[in-house]
């Protein structure tokens, strides 16, 4: 008799470990199959590249000293372009003259280009934005102090939007000629052809579009504008493609 009950004791505590088990088993299996499902379902974005964070980081800086330099008088004075300054060996003063400008108007229309433009283009592209601004700085302000020796003082970042805009616009059209998008494209020319009516009547009327230029006390410069979009559109098209993919 308690044979039996020893008998009928293990047979059941063997069956309680099996079930035990069974079970373990099947909330193992439905939890590896919720998470499958949820990789399926729902996949993790992946986290931005480290180089777009440091195109970001350039142009929240960029934006940061434009914004110094209208707070404070003084640093818009030092750092304006101005080419008696230039010619006495400010040289400092070819670059930085972008980041001023005249008032908050000026400031805001061209901050907030400049970001957008920038943002876009970054996501593209670190490299070729890099590229861009660099390049549309040194040869705006070149172009003043060898060609334009009557422009004694200039500001603003509209130059270096305009590079910014058909940088986009070739990055764009590069795209749509890769991927056989021929409406993007369609978008892209569009939009370049956009930037010269722009300048044209920019140069015809002696007047912008977004910022009053008369209430600001300035004219604006049309020939910046072209110098900084041939730039952009040459990067964006080709020539920068080495230096592109080091920052990708």
């Amino acid at each position: 008799m308690n044979a039996i009950n020893h008998e009928t004791d293990e047979m059941t505590r063997k069956e309680s470990v099996r079930r035990m088990n069974a079970a373990v088993a099947l909330k193992v299996r439905t939890s590896e199959q919720v998470g499958a499902n949820n990789c399926v379902e729902s996949p993790r974005t992946p986290p931005l590249a480290p180089a777009f964070k440091g195109g970001g980081v350039m142009l929240l800086a960029i934006l940061g000293m434009a914004v110094v330099a209208w707070a404070t008088p003084l640093a818009g004075e030092a750092w304006e372009y101005n080419r008696e300054a230039v010619l006495h060996g400010e040289w400092g003063r070819l670059l930085t003259g972008h980041l001023t400008h005249w008032n908050f108007d000026h400031l805001f229309w061209d901050a907030a280009t400049f970001l957008l433009l920038g943002v876009a283009c970054v996501w593209r592209s670190v490299g070729r934005t890099v590229a861009t601004l660099l390049g549309a700085a040194a040869a705006i302000s070149a172009s003043l102090l060898l060609f334009q020796p009557e422009m004694a003082t200039y500001r603003g970042l509209s130059g270096l939007d305009s590079a910014l805009f058909t940088l986009l616009a070739a990055m764009i059209w590069r795209e749509s000629r890769r991927d056989g998008r021929w409406k993007l494209g369609a978008v892209a020319i569009a939009a370049g052809a956009a930037f010269l009516a722009k300048a044209a009547y920019e140069s015809a009327t002696g007047t912008t579009l977004f910022v009053d230029s008369s209430a600001a006390g300035f004219i604006p410069l049309a020939s910046a504008h072209l110098i900084g979009g041939a730039i952009g559109a040459i990067v964006g098209l080709g020539g920068r493609a080495a230096l592109a993919r080091s920052f990708r």
